[in-house]
């Protein structure tokens, strides 16, 4: 790949399949930063085709998203994969696998679900080069009040003090990163769900049973507004989300679970017609979540860089 540019590409917890979107497809939607051009770099190798139906689970289309399979090399950080990776030609039903939460189109997708995958080898190139197991992935406040999302690679050293919960990942045919939800309230609304809710780095938006959300609305006294389908809040709220994750209390400020545009707070808490639970990256504000896959553990611990020692950023 071209050393020139730097991708943007999404960590997806929930997909093992990975891929960049080839420029001469997509150039007119996004920037030449954010493509790849196959027949310009001189090290890359065409292995054959793929096809992959991109599950963003909850209430989001299905992107069935194809082009040619192949091998190159390619820069993180400081050291230099070869991995095998679609160069997708074509999105078809959706093309939000090939966006980020607000819309933006993004490089591609590095796939971080559980397991083997048949079709590209990206998260186990990347690991293997790294001598290491776990992802992190985090979100820090500095002291003027920015948020930043990072990547590290490697064990992350977190004080005692900072740890919030770690469990072993429950089996999962799909590959994806169970959550063990004991319950879930929100002002005068509280339910007890003992769920295997859904970790997911590629969503932005806590996604409940479709009967519950009427219930978490009402609580917050907040309002369906046709126009856009979604639920509108008030701008003033302060009410916290409080989800109890494998017996431990974790507290959502309401700047988290909803989405301010134009003056009007949209809810990022939506429904979907299953009894799934999917708790998405606004989960991680000034906290990080790792994800060790020889050890099969989940850890949840307080954004601290320190901990951050000894890993390798992204």
């Amino acid at each position: 790949m071209d050393k020139r540019f730097l991708r943007r590409l999404v960590v997806d917890t929930t997909e093992a399949t990975s891929f960049v979107l080839d420029k001469r497809f997509f150039g007119d939607r996004t920037t030449d930063n954010n493509t790849f051009n196959p027949t310009k770099s001189s090290s890359f190798s065409r292995t054959g085709g793929f096809t992959t139906i991109y599950d963003l689970q909850g209430p989001h289309k299905d992107s069935v998203v194809s082009g040619d399979l192949g091998i190159d090399n390619v820069l993180v950080g400081r050291y230099t994969i070869r991995p095998e990776f679609g160069v997708a030609q074509a999105a078809e039903s959706s093309d939000s696998a090939l966006k980020d939460f607000d819309g933006q189109y993004v490089a591609g997708r590095i796939g971080f679900a559980r397991g083997d995958n048949p079709l590209t080898n990206f998260r186990v190139q990347l690991l293997n080069r790294f001598k290491t197991s776990s992802i992190c992935l985090a979100v820090f406040q500095d002291g003027k009040g920015s948020f930043t999302p990072t990547v590290s690679l490697g064990a992350p050293r977190i004080p005692p003090a900072d740890l919030i919960t770690s469990f072993k990942a429950d089996n999962d045919k799909d590959g994806l990163w169970r959550i063990p939800l004991n319950s879930i309230s929100i002002g005068n609304f509280s339910a007890t769900v003992n769920a295997r809710a859904i970790f997911s780095s590629a969503l932005d938006e806590i996604v409940v049973p479709f009967n519950l959300l009427p219930r978490i609305a009402a609580a917050l006294k907040a309002k369906y507004n046709k126009n856009s389908s979604c639920i509108v809040v008030d701008c003033q709220n302060e009410v916290p989300l409080k989800l109890n994750i494998n017996g431990t209390e974790i507290v959502i400020p309401a700047e988290d679970y909803s989405k301010k545009v134009d003056g009007v707070c949209y809810l990022k808490i939506t429904r979907f017609n299953s009894p799934y639970y999917i708790l998405g990256a606004n989960i991680l504000t000034k906290r990080g979540i790792c994800l060790d896959f020889e050890k099969e553990t989940v850890t949840l611990y307080k954004a601290n860089r320190g901990a951050l020692e000894g890993t390798i950023t992204l």
